[in-house]
């Protein structure tokens, strides 16, 4: 249905949101075609970006850990640690 060239872009596009790029950033990657220092610029960024998420959900999961383990060892049940941590 759709022609040869307009199929490749589609998967591109597939392709590059799969890896995280925003519509914007892979409007981006489009233009640079050929363009090796500012893909792996904008790639290095992206990376940066993913790091940090993880960073950031490790993180949470200690605390999340921290506070199932709570809720775990408590043993005054007219109160849960995590809603008494949230208010």
């Amino acid at each position: 249905v759709y022609d040869d060239s307009i199929t490749k872009q589609l998967q591109f596009i597939c392709k590059a949101k799969a890896l995280g790029f925003t519509l914007k950033e892979v409007a981006s990657l489009m233009s640079m075609d050929g363009d090796c220092a500012k893909v792996e610029s904008l790639g290095l960024q992206k990376l940066s970006l993913i790091q940090s998420k993880i960073a950031d959900l490790q993180r949470l999961e200690v605390v999340i850990k921290e506070m199932t383990n709570s809720c775990r060892n408590n043993n005054d049940q007219s109160h849960c640690p995590i809603i008494d941590s949230l208010k």
